[in-house]
């Protein structure tokens, strides 16, 4: 069977190292470039600018800017916001499959 691998995003808040997110293995890239909502970097757990970044980011990595900054407030109330623990694990078909119920794809 070939199946696709399914990539994830990772998140984890320490006291050390605060708030980091990868995807596929990777330190997951904020996206300053496209919007600057946080320079201090990631959040998750409620509607702010850590979220906003984070979201936009998550979009980023999967979909053209285009997409990604139509609907990445809606992603970050849908399910950044409602995050509720220091560590997360979010698939990549999970996000996809947001993004089609959305009509986005």
């Amino acid at each position: 069977m070939n199946r696709k691998r399914n990539r994830a995003f990772v998140g984890n808040r320490d006291i050390y190292d605060g708030c980091t997110v990868s995807f596929d293995g990777h330190p997951l890239p904020p996206r300053h470039d496209v919007r600057n909502h946080s320079p201090t970097g990631f959040e998750w757990g409620y509607e702010g600018s850590g979220p906003s970044q984070l979201a936009l980011a998550m979009l980023c990595a999967l979909v053209p800017v285009e997409v990604a900054t139509k609907y990445y407030r809606e992603f970050k109330s849908d399910r950044i916001a409602n995050i509720e623990s220091c560590t997360f694990c979010i698939h990549e078909d999970e996000v996809l499959e947001w993004l089609r119920q959305k009509g986005a794809m």
